[in-house]
């Protein structure tokens, strides 16, 4: 079972965001400038001066708080290396599942677009049983995943794991960029790439 799960999230979420990653870093002029969703912004911003968060699955890093410190960790090297250089924030490779912070050592935690990627219920509670085990008591944890209704379809249950292909098709060597609203967020925008450039299998 443990090797299933592993082979899982290790197609369909790793690989997939090592593949974002370096096609972010070849056809972007920088990764910074993220757009951050406000709600986390606040959650961030209401916590008190000096507080120690963790952003599990940190992504591109673009959570932080100018009078605290934020340490992030993800699954994906490739992300982790690109952010490096142009981060104040701390990473670490590290599991959802297997956090590399001790007990009662953190005052909030942020698990943005991170649950849903976990390929079972029992993984995803491990994953917040986890981030629970490193709050101090009174600690904050916000979780943020995916909705099971979407306007644009319909999935035959919530437990369904969507294949990312990128098309290998390119233009001038370049693969064609997709634009969107300027209010979109980046994961909105992964959404609407995968309807734009890839198959998509149920």
């Amino acid at each position: 079972m443990v090797e299933e799960y592993g082979n899982l999230e290790s197609h369909y979420v790793r690989e997939v965001y090592s593949l974002l990653a370096s096609y972010s870093t070849k056809n972007c002029r920088s990764n910074r400038g993220l757009r951050v969703w406000r709600p986390v912004q606040k959650f961030l911003n209401d916590l008190p001066t000096g507080s120690i968060v963790i952003d599990v699955g940190c992504g591109q890093a673009k959570y932080s708080k100018k009078d605290g410190f934020v340490l992030g960790s993800d699954t994906c090297p490739e992300i982790l290396r690109s952010i490096a250089r142009s981060t104040t924030l701390d990473v670490q490779l590290a599991d959802a599942v297997h956090l590399p912070y001790r007990d009662g050592s953190i005052d909030a935690a942020l698990a943005i677009s991170v649950i849903h990627h976990l390929s079972t219920p029992t993984r995803r509670r491990e994953a917040v049983t986890e981030i629970a085990r490193c709050l101090c008591v009174g600690g904050k944890l916000l979780i943020y995943v995916w909705a099971f209704e979407q306007p644009s379809g319909t999935f035959p249950s919530q437990e369904v794991l969507v294949p990312w292909h990128l098309h290998e098709t390119s233009l001038d060597g370049r693969l064609p960029l997709v634009r969107f609203h300027h209010n979109s967020t980046k994961e909105e925008r992964i959404i609407r790439v995968r309807f734009f450039m890839c198959d998509i299998q149920i």
